[in-house]
């Protein structure tokens, strides 16, 4: 986080999706020194996500078919930048070259007369996310809408510094070839300074909020973590990590096939040759911090991909026993210790669960060990979990 970041303040909240999320939303990069204001949460506490958060800008647009100006979300995220610190905007906008902002090309017509919203699916850093018709494919999208003035300044609509930057997203997603586990960029516009961000619609939500619907078999938890593995071969084959692999990041589509998405922070490493990079400051760790491995939590050099790969394990540590592994990746984390150590049984005695059989133990401690010792997604993929028999 930086230093506008660092002064969101927010109360300890519970660990649920909500929570969670809206810690998120204030900053992806969460400092580690912020890591003190949140309890460790025994297990995954899935509660709906339905309710609306009384401290956020209003839907701007309520699934009316009609273009009205009046409640168009561009019109509301055009004077977006109004409603943050202008000042932190216009300090950052003076040391930001404004061809960071890639130059989209305009529509030959208006996307808001193309879609007609029906809802708004949450908020995003820079705007909004909303449900819409594509009336020309007959289709429903999802919709991320982005003030590019905002984005191009780095500072989010309640004013915190991030990294994030959706108009540089949608131009690597246009160079990553199509994978069936990867959610695809449809089309992108830009009106005025708003981006408009147009995916393929996942109305299962993301795999956290799947998870409320109940737990999930061991057979169900690996196909969804053999499926992510492949999105990330695809992705690290074509010389890009995501660095943002959560649960939160992972779409469950129709058939109930997951699907990687949200690569605001994913970085190329297609020049440099190599997926490794110099340690980051807490100002600038991309990700999330429940998710983060060791190395970046303490800003020592890291392998993007390896990273992504311990993320990997954290996720399948979630589907399996149903609870976080631990708070974070730290010395001073009691479960991160008995994770370090290699005694698993500890922590699931802990955790109070049986814990997964031995072949998804071995893959974990391949996966939640230090960068040295960690497999790869390609490794992964040929662990002996994937063809044993299960129940």
């Amino acid at each position: 986080m930086s230093s506008t970041s660092r002064s969101c303040q927010s109360e300890r909240p519970a660990l649920t999706i909500k929570a969670i999320r809206e810690r998120h939303a204030q900053s992806d990069t969460a400092s580690v020194a912020s890591l003190s204001e949140f309890s460790a949460c025994d297990h995954l506490e899935l509660t709906d996500y339905s309710s609306s958060d009384d401290n956020s800008p209003s839907s701007p647009y309520s699934g009316t078919s009609q273009h009205d100006e009046s409640t168009s979300p561009t019109r509301w995220l055009r004077s977006a930048s109004e409603s943050t610190s202008k000042r932190s905007v216009d300090r950052v906008r003076r040391t930001t070259s404004a061809t960071s902002i890639k130059q989209v090309e305009q529509p030959t017509s208006d996307p808001v007369d193309r879609y007609q919203v029906v809802s708004e699916i949450r908020k995003s850093l820079f705007g909004t996310v909303l449900l819409a018709r594509d009336t020309v494919t007959s289709t429903d999208v999802a919709i991320k809408l982005s003030n590019t003035d905002l984005a191009m300044a780095g500072v989010s609509l309640t004013g915190c510094c991030v990294m994030e930057n959706p108009v540089s997203e949608a131009a690597l997603l246009q160079q990553l070839p199509a994978h069936p586990f990867i959610v695809s960029l449809q089309r992108e516009h830009l009106v005025d300074n708003v981006h408009w961000f147009v995916m393929e619609y996942m109305r299962n939500g993301d795999l956290f909020e799947y998870l409320q619907t109940g737990s999930i078999s061991a057979r169900t938890a690996r196909r969804y973590v053999r499926q992510i593995a492949q999105a990330l071969l695809h992705v690290h084959a074509h010389k890009v990590c995501h660095l943002d692999v959560s649960l939160e990041n992972i779409l469950v589509d129709d058939k109930l096939n997951v699907k990687l998405t949200d690569f605001g922070v994913a970085r190329s490493f297609d020049k440099q040759g190599t997926s490794t990079f110099p340690g980051v400051s807490e100002a600038a760790k991309p990700g999330k911090v429940r998710y983060m491995a060791p190395e970046m939590l303490v800003g020592q050099a890291f392998d993007g991909c390896l990273v992504d790969s311990f993320a990997v394990g954290v996720i399948m540590f979630c589907l399996l026993v149903g609870s976080a592994p631990f708070e974070r990746a730290h010395r001073k984390d009691p479960r991160w210790q008995l994770i370090a150590a290699g005694d698993f049984q500890a922590l699931f005695d802990l955790i109070g669960v049986a814990g997964p059989g031995a072949s998804a133990v071995d893959l974990l401690k391949g996966l939640l060990t230090t960068a040295d010792q960690r497999l790869s997604i390609a490794a992964v993929l040929k662990h002996a979990w994937f063809s044993e028999q299960l129940n």
